[in-house]
């Protein structure tokens, strides 16, 4: 009588006591083939290198040493953004600021990554002196502060009264504005940023201006705000923002 042997279709587990004869001792495995990410065999290659962080000539290097030409550029384009209304005078003071003490090109375009590459094509406005848009402060005056967009060619006139003309969190129409200050037995304040470019040209009748501007700390290519002033038995306040006063020591 014959026994008819039977076999099992499906692969006892590889742990335990019914574990396949071929992990038994003595039995040779085929290992796994193991495959090596390919930013590994980048960063292995002796003449190759990772994307994005450098090329052979170092043109992508952000740890290279930035020049004087490449912080020119970098506050040309800041200066095109102020003009375009994308950065305040406060914003353009303190990036420029920054550019000009930048030792990396890492450090110069965390400053503009925010802007674009080029100049937009903004409309020009009109540069004839009879466009000047006038505000009046008669026996009082406004404020003007904050985020505000500042006409090109503007002026003020005061009679027993002033306004206060906050320019730095002002954006402008382009690289250079002009306001004018008429004032009689009155004045108005004007604040400019520090670093920003100021020139004013005053005519004064039993008055005079107060004029507290640091031109040392003007930055090359900076926005220029000139200032026209006719004052009679009065005049006005031309200065930089009051810095905080720290009330402890380091």
């Amino acid at each position: 009588m014959s026994h008819r042997v039977l076999r099992r279709s499906t692969p006892l587990p590889s742990t335990g006591p019914g574990r396949r004869q071929a992990d038994a001792p003595g039995t040779r495995v085929k290992a796994a083939r193991c495959e090596m990410p390919a930013i590994s065999r980048i960063r292995l290659g002796r003449a190759s290198y990772t994307a994005g962080m450098s090329s052979p000539d170092g043109s992508g290097d952000r740890s290279i040493r930035a020049s004087d030409a490449e912080r020119t550029e970098i506050a040309r384009r800041l200066t095109d953004a102020v003009g375009d209304g994308r950065l305040t005078l406060a914003e353009f003071t303190e990036r420029v600021d920054a550019a000009y003490q930048s030792v990396t090109r890492g450090e110069l375009d965390a400053l503009v990554t925010d802007l674009p590459a080029t100049a937009s094509d903004r409309p020009v406005e009109p540069t004839d002196g009879t466009k000047r848009r006038w505000k009046l402060a008669i026996m009082g005056g406004s404020d003007y502060k904050g985020r505000w967009r500042v006409p090109r060619k503007s002026g003020y006139f005061a009679l027993m009264g002033g306004s206060t003309i906050d320019l730095r969190e002002a954006t402008l129409p382009g690289p250079e504005i002009e306001i004018m200050l008429v004032s009689i037995m009155g004045g108005s304040d004007v604040i400019v940023p520090r670093g920003v470019r100021v020139v004013v040209d005053s005519t004064d009748i039993m008055g005079g201006n107060t004029i507290k501007v640091d031109e040392e700390a003007e930055m090359p290519n900076a926005p220029l705000i000139r200032i026209r002033s006719f004052s009679i038995m009065g005049g006005n306040d031309i200065r930089h923002p009051k810095r905080k006063k720290r009330f402890w020591s380091d």
